[in-house]
């Protein structure tokens, strides 16, 4: 019995399940945005937007298409100063893994400026 083929030989099943359950819930995330609206709930920036931010970022890290009202809306989240500041201080000993839009930006934990 290889343990390891029968552990590890789904992995392609779960990644495409996986895949598919975030394309179907990013669908009704998109279709929040129709509305015009800034952020999700509302016209104010909460911990919500945060999250689901996050879930963005990774998403796309995992090579996971975005809708395009999702998109603008992970664009106006990350283009927010805090934002930068919060990803630079996070990746700061790995500074590769930031957004290409951000390796650029001054890095205000950077000591050796």
């Amino acid at each position: 019995m290889n343990y390891l083929a029968e552990t590890y030989g789904e992995a392609p099943t779960a990644i495409q399940t996986a895949s598919e359950g975030f394309a179907k819930q990013s669908a009704v995330a998109e279709l929040e945005f129709a509305d015009g609206r800034e952020f999700l709930l509302g016209d104010r920036f909460t911990g919500v937007d945060i999250l689901l931010g996050s879930c963005l970022d990774w998403a796309v890290a995992y090579g996971e298409p975005l809708g395009a009202r999702l998109a603008v809306y992970r664009e106006r989240l990350n283009a927010r100063p805090a934002y930068v500041r919060a990803a630079q201080a996070n990746f700061f000993t790995r500074p590769e893994l930031l957004p290409p839009s951000l390796r650029e930006s001054p890095r205000p934990f950077d000591r050796s400026a």
